[in-house]
C-alpha cells in the first residue's frame, strides 16, 4: 500500500485528488494539509511514501517547503498542476530544481484517463530513492586554470573497466546534455559556469511535460550567460549557444552543422530521447563529441553514451551521490557507456578544460 501526503488548499479539489488516489485500493491519503505550516515535521515523524503538492501552494512558501523537505526528510515529491500551466511553469520549474521529481495535471471528475495517469506517476515515484539535497547556496565556478587532469578523476564503471580519454589534439564541437526527474536544477547550475566564449553547442534534452519545452528555455536564459533556443523546425549548430529539445519532439543532428525537431516515435517510452540525441551526435561529430547524463529515471541515454563512446568521443554521467535519482547514471555507469563518473562541479571542470583546449587548438575547427 502506497502512503502518501496530499498538500491542497481547496477542500474539493482534496476530495477529488483523494478518490481517484484510492479507487483502486493500493493508495492511501494518509495526511492531508491545508498549507505548508507543519509539513516538515509531520514527514520527519511519519514518513510516507510520497508528497502531492497543488501548484497553487507554490507561491505560497511551497518552494522554500520543497527545499526543506529535500535537505531535512529527502522524499518523492509529485506536483500537481492545473491543464493551464503557463501561468504557474515559472513556479513549477523552480519547484522541480528544488528537488520535486515530477509534474501531473490535476484529475478533474469526467476525466478518467488523468486519474490513471495520477495513479500510475504515483506507483513509479514511490519507488524513486532520493539523496539529500543540502540548501540552495551560489554556485562557485571553478576556475578554468586550475583543471589539470587528476581532477577528472576516473572512476571505472564498470568490470569492463575504460581506457582514458584526454583532449590532446581534440576539438569539441557539440555538448549533449540530457536529464529526467531531478534533472533542471542542476541542467542549469552546469550551464550557468560556461562563459559567453563557450567554443561548442550544448543541445539538452529535459525529460518534461508537453507545453514546458518554452518554459524551460526562459529558465534557463535568466539563469546562464549563454542564448537559449528551442528548434520548431530545423537549427544551425552555432559555438557558445544551448539548444533546447521542443515539446513532444525529438531533438536530433540531421547533419552536420544542423540540428532538427523531429516528430517521430518514442524511443523506449521517450519523446524527446537522450538516446536518439546522442546517437545522432556519434554519428555526425564522433570523438568532437561529449555527452552528459544527469539526474532521472530508468536509462535513456545509455544507448546514446555508448554510441559517443564507440566514436571516441567523451561519455560522462553523473554521479550517485550527487544526483536527486540516480537511475538515469546508474544506468550508464553500470553498462560502461560512461567513461566517468563526476559531480556537477567536475562535470563543469570537464567541459571548461574542453573549452581551454579548444581555445589552445584554434577554436572550434582548429583540428
Amino acid at each position: 500500500m502506497a502512503r502518501v501526503v496530499l498538500v491542497d488548499s481547496s477542500a474539493a479539489s482534496r476530495r477529488l485528488v483523494r478518490s481517484v488516489l484510492e479507487c483502486e485500493h493500493d493508495i492511501e491519503t494518509v495526511e492531508e494539509f491545508v498549507d505548508t505550516v507543519g509539513l516538515t515535521q509531520y514527514l520527519l515523524r511519519s514518513m510516507p511514501d510520497l508528497v502531492l503538492i497543488d501548484s497553487h501552494i507554490l507561491s505560497k512558501g511551497g518552494i522554500e517547503v520543497i527545499e526543506s523537505i529535500m535537505s531535512e526528510t529527502p522524499l518523492p515529491i509529485l506536483l500537481l498542476s492545473e491543464l493551464d500551466q503557463d501561468a504557474q511553469a515559472s513556479l513549477l520549474l523552480q519547484a522541480m530544481s528544488r528537488g520535486a521529481l515530477a509534474i501531473e495535471s490535476k484529475p478533474s471528475v469526467s476525466d478518467v484517463h488523468g486519474g490513471q495517469s495520477l495513479r500510475a506517476a504515483v506507483r513509479r515515484l514511490m519507488r524513486v530513492p532520493v539523496v539529500h539535497h543540502p540548501r540552495s547556496r551560489p554556485l562557485r565556478v571553478p576556475n578554468v586554470r586550475s583543471v589539470t587532469p587528476g581532477t577528472l578523476q576516473k572512476r571505472e564503471p564498470s568490470s569492463r573497466g575504460s581506457s582514458s580519454i584526454d583532449f590532446a589534439n581534440r576539438s569539441i564541437e557539440v555538448v549533449g546534455i540530457g536529464a529526467s526527474a531531478g534533472g533542471p536544477g542542476v541542467v542549469a547550475e552546469i550551464l550557468s559556469a560556461l562563459p559567453k566564449e563557450f567554443v561548442a553547442c550544448v543541445l539538452v534534452v529535459q525529460h518534461l511535460p508537453v507545453g514546458f519545452a518554452d518554459h524551460f528555455a526562459s529558465f534557463l536564459r535568466v539563469r546562464i550567460q549563454l542564448p537559449v533556443e528551442v528548434p520548431k523546425d530545423t537549427l544551425e549548430i552555432v559555438p557558445g549557444t544551448v539548444i533546447v529539445a521542443p515539446d513532444d519532439a525529438h531533438l536530433v543532428i540531421g547533419a552536420r552543422g544542423r540540428c532538427q525537431s523531429l516528430h517521430s516515435a518514442a524511443v523506449r517510452g521517450h519523446r524527446p530521447s537522450i538516446d536518439l540525441l546522442c546517437e545522432s551526435m556519434a554519428r555526425f561529430y564522433g570523438s568532437a563529441s561529449i555527452g552528459v547524463v544527469l539526474s532521472g529515471i530508468g536509462s535513456d541515454g545509455t544507448a546514446g553514451l555508448r554510441a559517443i563512446r564507440r566514436s571516441g568521443g567523451l561519455t560522462v554521467c553523473q554521479d550517485g551521490e550527487s544526483a536527486a535519482v540516480n537511475g538515469m547514471p546508474r544506468a550508464a555507469s553500470d553498462s560502461g557507456a560512461a567513461a566517468f563518473r563526476q559531480t556537477p562541479r567536475e562535470i563543469i571542470q570537464t567541459l571548461l578544460r574542453a573549452r581551454s583546449r579548444n581555445r589552445e587548438s584554434g577554436g572550434l575547427h582548429g583540428t
